[in-house]
């Protein structure tokens, strides 16, 4: 059992779900689904916002690259 615990903890953070839920649906097991259905949501809300900075990031990419270069200033 308690290898089965820990399996599925491990398995809950490569998810990314937070310690503090972990515990949560732990010690509240028939709330689990609510957990997971609410770390559902943060991710797709992730994935949106993600997909927007590309969208955001696409012109730049199709921009010549800019060309710095370095003046020496004279000491005063």
């Amino acid at each position: 059992m308690q290898i089965d615990l820990a399996v599925r903890i491990r398995w809950w953070r490569e998810l990314g779900l937070p310690l503090e839920e972990i515990r949560f649906m732990i010690g509240s097991p028939e709330r689990a689904k609510d957990v997971l259905t609410q770390h559902q949501y943060r991710l797709n809300a992730e994935i949106e916002e993600r997909q927007l900075t590309l969208l955001d990031l696409r012109p730049f990419l199709q921009e010549d690259p800019m060309n710095y270069w370095i003046d020496q200033l004279p000491a005063r």
